[in-house]
């Protein structure tokens, strides 16, 4: 199998009061690095560690595992060609692209790739992901 790139990895957490989960991390030590109450998302770094906190933001409303910015197009063709369904197929919309899988425990990995969106971008200003 070729080696794929998946992009950066984060984990999104679909919460019910951002400001409460704010800081509930902050004391495990996670320093808010972008968003805010206000924009009901949030990206917290701690170390090598990175949580995306959305409030109303996620869909599924679920936590989630993300790769961003790797080739949504090559993994989707790669990971079908290996017997794997996509809940969401491919799709090329709002200058980007995007899929979603389920892992075997129901969990979903969704892959997305902006065209020019860096870390900082997707971590504190992108659209949600149900627009993709």
């Amino acid at each position: 199998m070729t080696d794929l790139n998946l992009g950066w990895f984060a984990v999104s957490l679909d919460v019910k009061d951002i400001a409460k989960s704010l800081e509930f991390y902050r004391k495990l030590g996670f320093q808010q690095v972008d968003g805010g109450v206000e924009l009901r998302h949030a990206a917290l770094q701690k170390g090598d560690c990175r949580i995306g906190l959305y409030q109303g933001h996620l869909d599924p409303a679920e936590t989630q595992l993300m790769f961003w910015q790797g080739d949504v197009r090559a993994i989707t063709k790669a990971l079908g060609e290996q017997g794997l369904s996509f809940e969401r197929e491919l799709t090329d919309e709002h200058g980007g692209s995007g899929a979603l899988l389920r892992d075997p425990d129901g969990h979903p990995i969704y892959f997305v790739n902006l065209p020019g969106a860096t870390r900082r971008d997707v971590d504190g200003a992108a659209p949600p992901v149900d627009t993709l």
